[in-house]
């Protein structure tokens, strides 16, 4: 008995120790990216069997460790300063491509330390390639993953093309006595609301653009489009309004028509000249195909409409 009862002791310092060997590997990480912390699971260790339910009342044989028990849980996203660098918040693993001790396959990390390599492509620092969807050029993306590849080469400028904006008008904004008329000079005080936006050049260069809407009548609203004096060609000394128009709402708040009373056209100075940009505001009712029915409409007391901005280089 004093045997066993050595024995049952030996068997807990032994756990004790592989335990605390698991407690020290999980320290020893603290700073290993997407390591998972893990726990020890203990184990009573039976004396004999238990037959037909009966025992003969001898005592167990100690503690084992069963399992060491891996925890998926979400650690804490830092911030690195590595463009690359990528972060997982929930469930999931990055797919990772190439050889690991002899085995070519895909394989799974929580890991998203990567970088670029050699070849232009996004790979951990082991050199397995993070594989991903290819975007295509319209848009889609491709049926099956393949390796990530981030260009190298420069961007082309793109100009702005076409701005969508998603704004509320307030409907029950009073209208002037008498009425006042837009000054580009004095947007602030002859207009009732305002968004800016940024439009950019055939260079890629950015500049401002503010849009101003003022209540002339009833559900009624003029917009204009201004830019500032600093870069446009040839130099002005004032506020350069670059397209007006009109839109008009139904009493349910819904966008009725659209009306362009100057097409918005801008020259800035070292680009192309005549830019010309397109004002979406979405689909009027009037014209859209669904004009007759009850959805067109938007059962609100704010006005709606919409505005975009093409991408920069």
């Amino acid at each position: 008995m004093v045997l066993a009862a050595m024995n049952s002791g030996v068997s807990g310092l032994q756990a004790e120790s592989d335990a605390l060997g698991v407690v020290g590997d999980n320290i020893a990480n603290v700073n290993t990216v997407g390591f998972k912390s893990q726990r020890a699971v203990f184990e009573d260790v039976l004396g004999h069997s238990i037959l037909a339910g009966t025992s003969s009342g001898l005592p167990g044989s100690g503690v084992r460790v069963g399992q060491v028990q891996q925890m998926f849980t979400q650690g804490t996203l830092q911030n690195t300063g590595v463009s690359t660098d990528i972060a997982l918040n929930g469930d999931g693993f990055f797919v990772v491509k190439g050889n690991v001790d002899g085995v070519s396959s895909n394989f799974f990390t929580r890991s998203g330390e990567f970088a670029i390599d050699k070849d232009g492509m996004l790979a951990t620092t082991d050199g397995l390639k993070v594989q991903g969807y290819k975007a295509n050029g319209d848009g889609t993306f491709a049926a099956s993953i393949s390796n990530v590849v981030a260009p190298t080469a420069a961007l082309p400028a793109r100009a702005t093309t076409a701005l969508t904006v998603t704004a509320n008008l307030d409907s029950t904004v009073a209208i002037a006595v008498p009425p006042v008329a837009f000054d580009p000079q004095d947007p602030s005080k002859t207009s009732d609301f305002s968004t800016t936006m940024s439009i950019y050049d055939s260079l890629g260069n950015a500049h401002t653009a503010d849009i101003y809407f003022k209540k002339t009548a009833a559900n009624t609203y003029d917009y204009h489009v201004v830019v500032p004096t600093n870069d446009i060609t040839p130099p002005a000394t004032t506020n350069t309004e670059i397209g007006t128009g009109t839109l008009n709402f139904t009493t349910n708040g819904a966008l009725n028509t659209v009306t362009t009373t100057t097409a918005a056209t801008v020259s800035f100075a070292g680009a192309t000249a005549g830019q010309a940009i397109a004002l979406n505001f979405g689909t009027p009712i009037a014209s859209s195909p669904w004009a007759s029915s009850p959805r067109a409409s938007l059962t609100s007391s704010a006005h709606r409409s919409t505005w975009s901005r093409a991408a920069p280089k």
